[in-house]
């Protein structure tokens, strides 16, 4: 590749917001003159990392907008904690099928079972997934619904 046509994709790709790209393109662009790279490989090569980047970007968005107090994984829920929890419910919340079907968790219980941790847990795997997630308590909510009571949009709040 010479380097005026090297220059113009630089300036296309940034143009086109693709600046990650631009980066990956010299390594790519001196891998594609060595055998056994065909310009097929090098395209596909840019473009899964064009997508790669896009996802990371997402999912560590959509992470700081969930507003998990925590993120802790998962794997980290004691069970033996609380023997009385539904385990077997939560294991399949685990697979995280209740997001394609636009359902809202809510976890109710007393203070100190691990609902905070098991609901951030479960929106940290979702998100990756290409679900949304988002945090609050019900206080919380409830005092943003009572507002928007106040003003007249109490109805319009609730809906999804």
């Amino acid at each position: 590749m010479t380097a005026l046509v090297c220059e113009r994709l630089i300036t296309n790709l940034e143009r086109l917001q693709l600046c990650y790209l631009a980066t990956a393109l010299d390594t790519s662009g001196t891998q594609a003159t060595q055998p056994p790279w065909a310009y097929t490989d090098v395209r596909d090569r840019l473009i899964a990392e064009a997508v790669a980047q896009r996802q990371s970007r997402r999912v560590k968005t959509a992470l700081q907008l969930a507003a998990f107090p925590s993120r802790k994984p998962l794997d980290g829920v004691d069970f033996a904690f609380q023997p009385s929890g539904p385990r077997a419910r939560l294991q399949a919340l685990a697979t995280v099928g209740f997001g394609d079907r636009t359902d809202n968790l809510i976890l109710l219980g007393p203070p100190g079972v691990g609902k905070t941790h098991l609901a951030s847990a479960l929106g940290v795997k979702a998100i990756p997934c290409g679900d949304a997630a988002y945090f609050t308590p019900l206080d919380t909510l409830v005092k943003q619904w009572r507002t928007a009571e106040v003003g007249g949009q109490g109805q319009r709040k609730l809906k999804p």
